[in-house]
Formats: structure tokens, C-alpha cells, sequence
């Protein structure tokens, strides 16, 4: 009996130690369990930021694409109106030769004009000397005229007389 006894012992101590071995091994196994639990957890919140993070870098590609759009037409535009400010301040700078000669030309005019003016004033004397000539010569020429009928009138008279 005593060796089974022994057996025994060895065989509830052998138990003891085979329960407290599948207790820690059930323990250790939850403990997996729940790690496995949370690391599937895990996997699917980040999944899910990785979709997100999918999903907002496809927004903002279409944002930059159409950023990139905008700032295309906005430099076209900025060339656009240089161009237009180029064209404006070369037809500005053409006005202003146009102008230039124009006043150039006007001054001529007047500069003819002032001479002209000063030309017909000479004139004007000539002929206002002229006139006085001519007034003075008629004078004269009356005067004579009328000498000439006086001494014939009195050449007439002396005639009759005779």
C-alpha cells in the first residue's frame, strides 16, 4: 500500500502542479487573448485612420490640382495685363511723340501766323502810305486842276477884254 501511497502523493502532487500549470497557462492564454483583443482593436483604428488619411489625401490632391489651376490662370492673367500695361505705355509713349509734334507743328503755325501777322502789318503801312500819297497827289492834282481853270478863265478873260 505504501507504494501506492507513494504513487499517489506523486500523482496529487504531480496534479497540484499540473493545475497550477494550466491555471498559469489559462492565465497567460486570456492574457493573449486579450492582447490579441487589443491588437485587433488596434489594427482596426488605425484601418480606419489609414482610410481616412486615404481619403484626405485624395481631397487635397483635388485641392492642390485645382490650387495649381487657379495659380496657371492667375499667372496667365498676370502676363496677360503685362502685355496690356506693355502695349499701353507704348502706345502713351506714341501719343506723346504724336503730341510733341503736334505742339511742334502748332508752334510753327503760329510762329508762320506772327510773321504773316507782321508781313500784312507792313502792308497795311504801304498801303495806309499809300492812300496818303494817293490823297495828296489828288489834292495836289486838284489844286492844279483848278489853278489851270483859273488862269484860263482869266486867259478868257483877257481875251474878251481884247
Amino acid at each position: 500500500g505504501e507504494a501506492l501511497r507513494e504513487q499517489r502523493d506523486s500523482l496529487s502532487a504531480s496534479l497540484g502542479k499540473s493545475q497550477e500549470r494550466l491555471q498559469t497557462t489559462e492565465a497567460q492564454s486570456q492574457e493573449a487573448s486579450r492582447e490579441l483583443q487589443d491588437l485587433r482593436e488596434q489594427v482596426k483604428s488605425l484601418e480606419l485612420l489609414k482610410y481616412q488619411h486615404e481619403r484626405q489625401i485624395g481631397e487635397l490632391g483635388v485641392q492642390l490640382s485645382g490650387l495649381q489651376d487657379q495659380v496657371q490662370a492667375k499667372e496667365q492673367l498676370v502676363a496677360t495685363q503685362s502685355s496690356q500695361i506693355e502695349q499701353g505705355s507704348a502706345q502713351r509713349r506714341n501719343l506723346e511723340e504724336m503730341l510733341a509734334a503736334c505742339k511742334q507743328h502748332v508752334k510753327n503755325l503760329e510762329d508762320k501766323f506772327a510773321f504773316s501777322a507782321q508781313e500784312i502789318n507792313k502792308g497795311n503801312e504801304i498801303i495806309r502810305t499809300l492812300h496818303e500819297g494817293n490823297k495828296q497827289l489828288k489834292a495836289k492834282l486838284k489844286e492844279q486842276v483848278a489853278q489851270s481853270q483859273q488862269q484860263e478863265r482869266r486867259g478868257m478873260g483877257l481875251e474878251k477884254s481884247l
